[in-house]
């Protein structure tokens, strides 16, 4: 990724050791703060200096759709159905059980 700003946000390309992102606030007031979930959601939050609540301003992942291996190895994922997850025409779910508790 090129390194860019976007609303005082640059990612700096560290190499052998690591990317990571940089920001200026010109409004000190407001504390941001990303997440990143053990799903691989990305979560940004922000409060305001005096408040205790944290408010979710943006999310990478919008539904189950959006995590990847959702349904698994040859899996097909449509949110439109119930249960969202089925298995390729030819293949059944190696643990049936496991499978109809949707997990």
């Amino acid at each position: 990724m090129n390194s860019v700003f976007h609303n005082g946000f640059q990612m700096v390309d560290g190499k052998e050791v690591s990317v990571y992102e940089t920001f200026n606030l010109e409004n000190s007031s407001i504390f941001l703060y990303h997440v990143l979930t053990p799903d691989g959601t990305v979560v940004k939050t922000y409060r305001e200096y005096g408040k205790e609540e944290w408010e979710v301003i943006w999310k990478s992942n919008k539904s189950e759709c959006d995590v990847y291996g959702t349904c698994g190895e040859f899996g097909i994922l449509n949110s439109g159905n119930s249960p969202i997850c089925s298995c390729l025409r030819g293949y059944e779910p190696k643990y049936v059980e496991e499978w109809s508790r949707g997990h």
